[in-house]
C-alpha cells in the first residue's frame, strides 16, 4: 500500500503568489513502499521542509515524491496519482485522457524508467498558473534515507525553489539571463539551505560551503558568461 499523507488543497494559486495559511495549503508525501521502513526518511525531510515553510511562507499545493526501485507496479501507481493531481476538472478533455496524456509524455516515461532502474534524478517541477502545483521528485530516495543531513538539505533547497517560482514569471521562456534565471536560483538555494542547516545546529556553514558542497547544480545551469561567478565561489 502506498503511503500517502493527504491534505486539503487550496482552490487557487496565483502567478505572483502570497503564502497561504497552514490549514489551507499543506503538503502531500508520496512514498514508494519499502523505502522508509523506520519513518526516518519523512522525519528528516520534514525537518528541513518545516523550517523552510516557517521562513518563506506556505506555498502549494506541494507534492513530495520519494521514490525508488521497489516494484514497478507500486511506482506506476504513484505516477498515476501524480497525473491525477494535475487533472483540470474544468477541461473538456476527460479525466482518463488527461491522465493518459501525462503518462505518455517523454519526460514522464523517462522518470518512470529511472525510478524502476534506481537512477537518482529529479528535482522541483511545477504546473502552469493559475492552478499551480509544486512537485519535488526524487527517483531514488534510498541515499536520502541513509543520510539525514543531506535529506534535510534537499528539502530546504527545493523549497527555496518553490518560493522562487512563486515570485517569478516562470511560465515565460527563460534562459540564463531572464525570467527564472537557473544559475542564480541554484546558487541562492544552495547558500540558503546551508545557512538554514547551520541555524538548525546540523553543520558549520563555512566548513560545509568550502568542503562539502558540490557545485554540480551551478555548473549544470551556467553559461560561458558566468564562469567567473563559479570561480569566485570556488
Amino acid at each position: 500500500m502506498v503511503l500517502l499523507l493527504m491534505v486539503q488543497f487550496s482552490e487557487t494559486s496565483r502567478l505572483l503568489a502570497v503564502p497561504s495559511e497552514k490549514n489551507e495549503c499543506e503538503h502531500v508525501f508520496h512514498v514508494v513502499p519499502g523505502i522508509d521502513k523506520n519513518g526516518s526518511l519523512i522525519k528528516f525531510y520534514k525537518r528541513g521542509l518545516d523550517y523552510a515553510v516557517d521562513y518563506f511562507g506556505n506555498y502549494g499545493p506541494y507534492h513530495i515524491y520519494l521514490l525508488g526501485p521497489k516494484g514497478e507496479k507500486n511506482i506506476k501507481k504513484i505516477f498515476r496519482e501524480r497525473a491525477l493531481s494535475r487533472v483540470d476538472s474544468k477541461s473538456k478533455i476527460s479525466i482518463d485522457d488527461q491522465i493518459k496524456e501525462y503518462l505518455n509524455r517523454p519526460n514522464v516515461k523517462k522518470e518512470i524508467q529511472s525510478t524502476i532502474k534506481g537512477k537518482a534524478e529529479g528535482g522541483l517541477t511545477w504546473t502552469p498558473a493559475p492552478n499551480r502545483i509544486y512537485e519535488d521528485v526524487t527517483t531514488n530516495a534510498i541515499e536520502r534515507s541513509q543520510n539525514p543531513i543531506e535529506n534535510t538539505w534537499g528539502a530546504l533547497h527545493e523549497y527555496h525553489h518553490v518560493f522562487q517560482v512563486a515570485h517569478t514569471e516562470a511560465e515565460k521562456e527563460r534562459n540564463s539571463d531572464t525570467n527564472f534565471c537557473s544559475w542564480m536560483a541554484e546558487g541562492m538555494a544552495t547558500y540558503s539551505s546551508a545557512k538554514f542547516m547551520e541555524n538548525l545546529g546540523l553543520i558549520d556553514f563555512k566548513q560545509y560551503m568550502l568542503e562539502s558542497v558540490s557545485y554540480t547544480h551551478l555548473r549544470a545551469h551556467e553559461t560561458s558568461l558566468h564562469l567567473v561567478c563559479r570561480l569566485l565561489l570556488e
